[in-house]
């Protein structure tokens, strides 16, 4: 039975639905750790039966903004960007998920298309409130950019602000009842954060009891290794482009620099640093602890990296012919790269073919899987429990037909599975912890 405040399931097999980021609170119900706004978008869809188009809608409408943005940018001179989208492996390795950064990423291109055109404020501070219930730390985030670009239009006299719009920022309050309400189902207190609870590793801060513990403890220098680590992954993922994703961002840093820039441009640039630097900075303070967030983290920044990508590598002139060149050749990478892409967030694409190849085995869709392993190894946050990557396979609402148990679950209670499900379990057992 489902309420807001969770689901209520059958205490026989609740923990075998119960992992890292979904557990049971203290009402006995099964509650997940994230936001609720992605789950209310996603509602009517799964409701109409459409949830599987979900994803699609979203990198559609993403993309007719992006291209929008390149449109107003760079008008004649916008095939090449167009590309730089089209053809893409980030975009379209990610935009297939069911990530909640996908709805941010549309968020976020709407507000740079707004800012480019020097727009009302007011609806930014409406979006930004929505992104709150969906991911409150890149609200924060754009709320710090869009107060601070707010601040420097007004102080340069380039736009006009009216009252109305000093005033918008307190669209955020209309989030704020639902989001702590969220947290009060979660966790039992209104304002005690959803992470907090399932990970002591999720917290901001520069203390000792703040963080993973591993040898190199938690000290700037280890912040910076992890910021490297991230620009790696960027420079990676963004274009496909062997050792040399981020060097458009760099080429438009340079021209951005040295040579005068049309106003609209100069906005463009302006605005996409400034959100950079709020991005990066927070998520320094956030890679202090040891935590080091993968490429799937910074997807809402897409928009802004092929922007200014396209400034950067339509300013080399005629090089640009060597550009187009290396994105028509992503075109094969958009093929290649769905089981290339690594994401340290912990997504495992395919766990079922991780078993065939452990057991060597194909298996039966009639047979329910009892995964044994060693529950009693030390985990951190890059050794999860080999169950976690199976729990999204079993769906809380059809309890006739899970696919996968754990083994305590079981071993405890043996007689009702049986009892309930009959002579179709078949244990697996993994002597050592295996990530995909």
């Amino acid at each position: 039975h489902g309420t807001p405040g969770g689901l209520l399931l059958p205490e026989e097999i609740i923990n075998s639905y119960s992992v890292p980021n979904i557990w049971v609170n203290q009402e006995g119900r099964l509650v997940g750790s994230y936001a609720v706004g992605y789950p209310l978008l996603l509602a009517p869809f799964e409701w109409l039966g459409l949830g599987l188009y979900f994803p699609v809608i979203l990198c559609f409408l993403s993309t007719l903004i992006i291209f929008r943005i390149l449109g107003f940018c760079f008008s004649s001179r916008r095939i090449i960007p167009y590309l730089l989208v089209g053809l893409n492996p980030w975009f379209a390795s990610f935009s297939v998920y069911f990530f909640s950064q996908s709805a941010i990423l549309l968020l976020c291109s709407i507000i740079l298309l707004r800012r480019l055109r020097q727009v009302s404020f007011v609806l930014d501070w409406a979006l930004i409130a929505a992104a709150i219930l969906i991911r409150p730390p890149d609200a924060l985030i754009l709320a710090l950019t869009l107060s601070s670009w707010q601040l420097i239009t007004f102080l340069f006299r380039s736009q006009k602000i009216s009252r109305i719009q000093w005033l918008s920022p307190l669209l955020m309050l209309a989030a704020f009842p639902l989001h702590f309400l969220n947290q009060k189902w979660i966790t039992g207190s209104y304002l005690e954060p959803t992470y907090s609870v399932f990970s002591r590793w999720h917290k901001l801060g520069f203390s000792p009891d703040v963080g993973i513990l591993e040898p190199w403890g938690f000290n700037i220098t280890q912040a910076i290794k992890n910021l490297t680590l991230v620009f790696l992954s960027l420079n990676d993922t963004l274009f496909g482009w062997p050792a040399l994703g981020l060097l458009p961002v760099a080429l438009a840093a340079w021209f951005f620099w040295t040579k005068r820039t049309a106003p609209h441009l100069e906005r463009m640039l302006s605005f996409t640093f400034l959100l950079l630097c709020f991005w990066f900075g927070f998520y320094f303070v956030y890679f202090y602890p040891g935590i080091c967030l993968g490429p799937r983290f910074h997807f809402p920044l897409f928009p802004f990296f092929i922007v200014i990508s396209s400034y950067g590598i339509l300013s080399l002139g005629r090089f640009r012919a060597a550009i187009g060149m290396l994105t028509l050749l992503s075109l094969w990478n958009c093929f290649q790269w769905q089981g290339r892409l690594r994401d340290s967030g912990g997504v495992l694409s395919d766990p079922m073919k991780t078993i065939r190849l452990i057991h060597n085995e194909v298996l039966d869709t009639s047979t329910i899987y009892v995964i044994k392993e060693d529950e009693d190894q030390l985990q951190d946050v890059t050794q999860r429990s080999l169950f976690s990557q199976f729990h999204r396979l079993n769906d809380p609402f059809d309890l006739q037909h899970p696919k996968f148990i754990k083994f305590s679950d079981f071993e405890s209670h043996r007689e009702w599975f049986i009892k309930k499900y009959g002579e179709r379990f078949q244990i697996l057992e993994f002597k050592e912890q295996n990530d995909g």
